[in-house]
């Protein structure tokens, strides 16, 4: 069973810390993404914009669980849950759009190359399933 994982900014942060001393802050900037200058930033305690943000934890979702089989089927179930219950608790449908968005975006990012057009076709599925066709 992995351990449980520590995904607020305070925990990536730690994990930025120990990766660095690890290896370099190079190469951690590399691995996440993000300039070299934007990671000491976020090192020395900047609160990343919501863009590296995301690439943070993406980065930390890799590093946590570097293969599928370190993550349990319930904890995708629960998190699923709760992403779900949090958009519908939202009342500003604006906001509920920004924060979908976000969520693609964040799901997106994780992915690369034939997983990324499988899924992006899969979410085109839905879509139409849900909303019907387009209309024009």
């Amino acid at each position: 069973m992995p351990a449980r994982s520590d995904v607020g900014i305070a925990g990536i942060r730690r994990l930025a810390k120990k990766r660095v001393e690890e290896t370099s802050l190079r190469a951690v900037a590399a691995e996440v993404g993000m300039s070299y200058s934007g990671l000491r930033s976020f090192l020395e305690g900047r609160e990343p914009y919501r863009g590296t943000r995301m690439k943070l934890m993406a980065w930390h979702a890799r590093v946590q669980h570097p293969t599928a089989e370190s993550i349990s089927t319930e904890a995708v179930e629960e998190a699923l849950a709760l992403l779900g219950r949090y958009l519908a608790s939202l009342q500003d449908s604006k906001i509920r759009g920004t924060v979908s968005a976000e969520l693609m975006r964040a799901v997106l990012i994780g992915l690369e190359g034939p997983v990324l057009a499988e899924v992006s076709d899969a979410i085109r599925k839905v879509l139409k399933e849900h909303l019907g066709p387009r209309r024009r």
